[in-house]
């Protein structure tokens, strides 16, 4: 691969995950040129993704590492809890997208073990991206190797719980909408039954949303209804009736097919939901335009299990007061003629861009529906700096 910077000019490079800087970057005069692996999105003057920890959950959390390190037991109530506050129970919760919750030693003590393992792997908490290598990162949850030694002993201690009085206050939590309440909800009218043992289902759904007037977003929360079987979802606006009329078509909620050449992510935004994520609202001046008659298509990748499901989810709009100063732009990166050899372990696939101006890089996501194994994104600045925007070695999503 070879990488020519041009006076002037401006680049991203890049291979495959999910993350959005927490700091702008600024490019030095000129950024030069992109490579990519696999499919990737570089969203320019997009706010950033996820929860940022506080200041003092994250000091707290250290302070009892500390005091961990001079003690010979470990106890869930004062060592342990500390690091699920900070970390985990943002989706281990009730009625939060992981599967049981991590509030209390009784919640806690039977995945003791699992705990211990899916952090050791750094599968728990869900953070792909390697340190060092990118970002920094709103909402990121990696745990220290202080954090992670921690668990382990006191897993291998027996799980203790110890004094219940030490347990610090359980984390003020968000219920029901995340963001706050929504100016707007637009929801399935009914529910879409998902039946059991099926293959996946890129399943998609017009919604008309109702608003007379132009509207401005500064942000959208979706709620999947059934974490179990939402893999994912991307969120669209299509000006036209083309969706709504597809969707008619089809006997049940939704169609599966093209989706219409009208809908679009708005501009220079990406609308999309992970497990676990919430993109802040945006900044001042930069809400996008909604225009009444549109409708949102839902697109949802949906994975059954042995049980019939039901999906109803919905997704609320936040309005801003006024329009954007600043509108953002979306340089999308990759390839779709892939031609990977048979029996082949190492294919790569690169793309680049030349950016023509100075840019703030606000948010990079990458896509490969389990096709990647790594995914680099890097900027060539003109001087020939490399500056790496993410790195992921592990891709598995």
């Amino acid at each position: 691969m070879t990488e020519v910077a041009t006076p002037r000019s401006h680049g991203v490079t890049g291979k495959h995950t999910n993350g959005e800087p927490r700091r702008r970057h600024r490019s030095r005069r000129v950024v030069p040129l992109v490579t990519w692996t696999h499919l990737v999105t570089i969203l320019l003057f997009v706010s950033a993704l996820g929860f940022v920890l506080t200041r003092t959950a994250i000091a707290a959390s250290e302070s009892q590492q500390e005091t961990a390190s001079s003690v010979e037991t470990i106890t869930f109530s004062r060592h342990v809890a500390p690091v699920l506050f900070s970390h985990c129970v943002i989706c281990h919760r009730p009625g939060a997208v992981a599967p049981f919750s991590l509030l209390t030693y009784q919640d806690a003590r039977p995945w003791a073990r699992a705990i211990k393992q899916t952090t050791q792997t750094r599968t728990m908490p869900p953070w792909k991206p390697v340190p060092g290598k990118g970002g920094p990162f709103v909402g990121e949850r990696r745990l220290s190797a202080a954090e992670i030694a921690l668990v382990a002993k006191w897993v291998d201690g027996g799980a203790p719980e110890g004094d219940p009085t030490k347990l610090p206050s359980s984390p003020e939590l968000p219920t029901g909408w995340q963001l706050g309440e929504p100016d707007l909800v637009v929801g399935m009218p009914a529910p879409y039954t998902l039946r059991a043992g099926a293959s996946d289902q890129l399943r998609k759904f017009a919604l008309p949303i109702p608003t007379s007037s132009v509207r401005f977003i500064r942000g959208v929360e979706f709620q999947p209804g059934n974490s179990q079987v939402v893999h994912h979802a991307n969120m669209k606006i299509d000006p036209s009736s083309a969706s709504r009329e597809l969707d008619e078509q089809d006997p049940e909620p939704g169609y599966e097919g093209v989706t219409p050449f009208d809908a679009q992510f708005p501009f220079g935004y990406f609308l999309g939901w992970t497990p676990g994520q919430v993109r802040p609202l945006a900044a001042d001046g930069m809400a996008w335009q909604l225009n009444p008659g549109s409708d949102l298509l839902l697109e949802l990748h949906l994975t059954p299990n042995d049980q019939q499901q039901e999906v109803t989810s919905r997704v609320g709009f936040f309005f801003a007061d006024a329009p954007p100063t600043q509108v953002p732009f979306t340089i999308r990166l990759g390839k779709q003629n892939l031609n990977i050899p048979p029996g082949a372990t190492a294919y790569s696939s690169v793309d680049r861009y030349v950016l023509p101006v100075d840019v703030e890089v606000r948010g990079i996501q990458p896509h490969a529906h389990y096709l990647a194994k790594e995914a680099t994104g890097r900027a060539m600045l003109p001087d020939g700096t490399v500056t790496p925007l993410i790195t992921i070695t592990d891709w598995d999503f």
